[in-house]
C-alpha cells in the first residue's frame, strides 16, 4: 500500500529507481524527493559494486544515465551509502502524510536481498494509517478501497 503508486504507475517491471527519477508523481509519493533520489542512486551504486558484471545493473543504469540528468549528477558524485534504517516519509493518496521508521533486514539465504520493515510512533496519525492499511491487506482490493 505504501508503494502502490510505484506499481500502479509502473510501465513494465516496477522499479523504485526509474519510478523516482522518470515519473512526476514520484514528488508528490516521497515529498523528500532529493533524499530519495539519492537513496535510489545509493542503493544502485551499491548493488553495482556487490554484482559489477550484472546485466540487469548495468541496464537500469544506462537508462537512467542517459534519460535523466538528475540520475547522472549523482551517479557521478559516487555518494556510496548503505541506508540500513531511518525515518521515510510517505505522502499517501488516501491517509496523507506519513513519517515511518525503517530497518533494512538482511536475507542470509539469499545474498542481495533484504527485507525493510517500517514502523510508526504508537498512537500516531501514521500508527493509525498503518493498521488501517495493514486490514485492508487481508481483504480483496475491491473490498478495501470500498470500506472508507
Amino acid at each position: 500500500m505504501l508503494y502502490s503508486p510505484l506499481y500502479d504507475r509502473a510501465v513494465g517491471r516496477p522499479n523504485f529507481a526509474r519510478f523516482i527519477f522518470f515519473d512526476s508523481a514520484a514528488a508528490q509519493v516521497f515529498p523528500e524527493w532529493q533524499r530519495s533520489a539519492d537513496e535510489a542512486v545509493g542503493l544502485l551504486q551499491a548493488e553495482a559494486a556487490r554484482d559489477p558484471h550484472s546485466a540487469a545493473i548495468t541496464q537500469i543504469v544506462g537508462e537512467l544515465a542517459t534519460q535523466s540528468v538528475e540520475f547522472r549528477t549523482r551517479w557521478a558524485a559516487h555518494n556510496v551509502t548503505t541506508h540500513r534504517n531511518g525515518a521515510k516519509q510517505f505522502c499517501h493518496p488516501e491517509f496523507g502524510d506519513l513519517t515511518l521508521t525503517y530497518n533494512v533486514f538482511e536475507v542470509a539465504a539469499a545474498p542481495g536481498l533484504s527485507l525493510v520493515g517500517y514502523t510508526a510512533q504508537p498512537n500516531s496519525p501514521s500508527a493509525q494509517a498503518l493498521s488501517i492499511m495493514s486490514s485492508w491487506s487481508v481483504t480483496s482490493p475491491t473490498e478495501s478501497r470500498t470500506r472508507k
